[in-house]
């Protein structure tokens, strides 16, 4: 007899146990589901100051994602459904971008700034060579610009030796939804391949990276993701006139 009431009194603590937790998980899910609801958001919601943040990490991008200091007039309004299109259009584009242009004919290039030591048929002078180029199909224009010591006399010229104002600039920042920034230069070198030869090349040697950004009206950029570039141009003698 005491066995049955010791075994009941066991039965009756395992249920009330189990329902006492069954009504706290209960409770718990119902008030997570609340918070989730309570900090949801449509594709339609504008992103603002007062929600950017929650936002960035919804989508798993750091709070230094947003950069106040780029800012351009043509910044609109930005909605969820505008981020997440410019978040899968960013994914499609190569991470690391390689660049081996040999004499680019296809491209605005031009010579520029002339500056010979001395006035007399034969010359010696510093020259620069300022290349606009597409870094990769329907995205951001660069400007690549080196610049290299010749010598010339009649139709003999080559280049000497590298000189010094060598950069990368954008030209055009903005392709479709992204913006684009140059964050980083990591190398930018620019030397002389056979130097005072007729096969002497002036080369320019770079690797930067590249920011995705996309723009809100009053905010600045959100970095949505990058490309590292890396790559070598070289112009030969003909670039010397």
């Amino acid at each position: 007899m005491k066995k049955r009431i010791f075994s009941c009194l066991i039965l009756a603590v395992v249920m009330t146990f189990s329902i006492t937790c069954s009504a706290f998980a209960s409770t718990n899910n119902a008030e997570n589901c609340n918070s989730i609801k309570e900090s949801a958001f449509t594709k339609d919601t504008l992103i603002t100051k007062d929600n950017i943040y929650k936002i960035l990490d919804y989508y798993g991008l750091d709070r230094s994602a947003l950069r106040e200091d780029i800012d351009d007039k043509s910044f609109g309004d930005v909605t969820v459904g505008n981020l997440e299109d410019a978040l899968n259009e960013a994914k499609r584009i190569p991470k690391m971008i390689v660049i081996d242009k040999n004499n680019p004919t296809n491209e605005e290039l031009s010579s520029i700034g002339i500056t010979p030591y001395e006035i007399t048929p034969m010359a010696n002078g510093i020259l620069t060579v300022a290349q606009n180029s597409e870094v990769f199909n329907d995205g951001p224009v660069v400007r690549y610009t080196c610049s290299g010591k010749y010598y010339k006399n009649g139709t003999t010229k080559y280049w000497t030796e590298a000189a010094g104002g060598a950069d990368i600039t954008m030209v055009t920042a903005q392709a479709g939804t992204i913006y684009y920034a140059i964050d980083d230069i990591i190398k930018l070198e620019t030397s002389v391949e056979n130097p005072s030869t007729s096969s002497s090349k002036l080369v320019l040697d770079y690797k930067y990276d590249i920011g995705n950004y996309i723009g809100i009206k009053g905010l600045g950029g959100i970095r949505i993701g990058h490309n590292l570039i890396t790559g070598t141009n070289k112009y030969n003698t003909s670039y010397i006139n």
